[in-house]
């Protein structure tokens, strides 16, 4: 497995959460910088394997598995140049531009992005950001935006592989979605993705996910509950205070195909079940809910194909969700839920 390369600078990842923020919701963000592009003095050309595509970046890029050598590359990730506007720009924000010919993304004190065409990205690094930073932050929102312009389905979950096959859990920030899929993995039901997850058809027409990333990211005190032991803290001004955990031995290298999708939800209740999604259209609106960068689909004029997409896949797998006590711990008792509930 290839291991995390270069550090992430004090600060990185309260900054990583405003620019998401910014690039998501259209925030405006304080202290914007003029670009000074550096070079990250690499040479080497590095083989991955990410979300089902073979990867050839000039990047090192944290948690990834190695692709074979002899593998063709789907898509490249190189240092360049990227121009400050999109002639043919149909959306912006406070932090990306957007158009049928591609994607600009920024983040101050990283680097510039631009994803172009499904196979393309160039990345533009400033002068006071790390490869770490660099890295992590291309696999986020320039990787789903480079996943969506190949029409690929990409949803904000945790996936894990079970026996019957992979279960995807959706839900908001903080609805539990990474640590429900960390307590599966300490069962031994071994994890695939955080964050985004990706689901392609094969040529019968089944629904599979693909394998991410091979680290998932947890609330401190969370990580110390399900893992049993004492983790690492951020800086104290952090606004995202989720660390990175590399799961080893705990993460399924292949395709599965897709079983079932649990939507997490927190209310005020004193107690939560699974409640079965029956219509269709409920659950093409749930997908369509939890798309990631599902803002980009409209300036990318992809809306009416990547639609067509979820409509596909709410008539082949079901959804149950699941009404998370505010406050509660129900890991075990929600886990335990969906093991019975898939058969296992």
């Amino acid at each position: 497995m290839q291991k995390r390369q270069g550090g992430n600078k004090p600060g990185f990842w309260s900054r990583y959460l405003e620019a998401v923020k910014a690039i998501f919701r259209g925030e405006s963000l304080p202290g914007e910088i003029a670009p000074r592009p550096r070079s990250l003095g690499i040479s080497n050309c590095h083989r991955y394997r990410l979300h089902g595509l073979s990867v050839e970046s000039t990047i090192p890029l944290p948690n990834l598995d190695l692709a074979p050598v002899q593998a063709v590359s789907d898509a490249t990730i190189e240092i360049g140049t990227v121009p400050r506007d999109l002639a043919d720009c149909v959306d912006r924000g406070a932090r990306f531009q957007a158009s049928p010919s591609g994607l600009l993304i920024w983040m101050d004190h990283v680097a510039r992005y631009s994803v172009a065409n499904g196979n393309q990205i160039t990345v533009e690094p400033l002068a006071d950001s790390t490869n770490g930073e660099v890295g992590e932050l291309l696999l986020s929102i320039p990787i789903a935006a480079l996943l969506l312009q190949r029409g690929t389905i990409i949803l904000h979950a945790s996936a894990v592989a079970t026996p019957q096959g992979a279960i995807l859990i959706v839900g908001r920030s903080v609805a539990g979605k990474s640590a429900l899929a960390t307590w599966l993995a300490q069962q031994r039901i071994p994890f695939m993705s955080d964050d985004i997850c990706t689901v392609v058809f094969d040529s019968k027409g089944t629904p599979c996910v693909n394998p991410g990333p091979a680290r998932i990211r947890l609330l401190p005190e969370v990580a110390d509950m399900i893992l049993s032991r004492q983790m690492p803290r951020p800086g104290a001004n952090g606004i995202l205070r989720k660390i990175s955990v590399e799961l080893e031995g705990l993460h399924c290298q292949e395709p599965m195909p897709l079983k079932k999708i649990y939507l997490l939800e927190i209310g005020n209740l004193t107690s939560g079940g699974l409640n079965q999604v029956t219509e269709i259209a409920e659950r093409a609106k749930i997908l369509t809910q939890y798309t990631y960068g599902r803002q980009f689909l409209r300036p990318m004029n992809l809306e009416a194909v990547y639609g067509n997409k979820l409509k596909k896949l709410a008539e082949k797998v079901q959804i149950a969700q699941y009404m998370r006590p505010k406050g509660a711990n129900t890991l075990p008792n929600l886990g335990a839920l969906i093991l019975k509930d898939i058969g296992k």
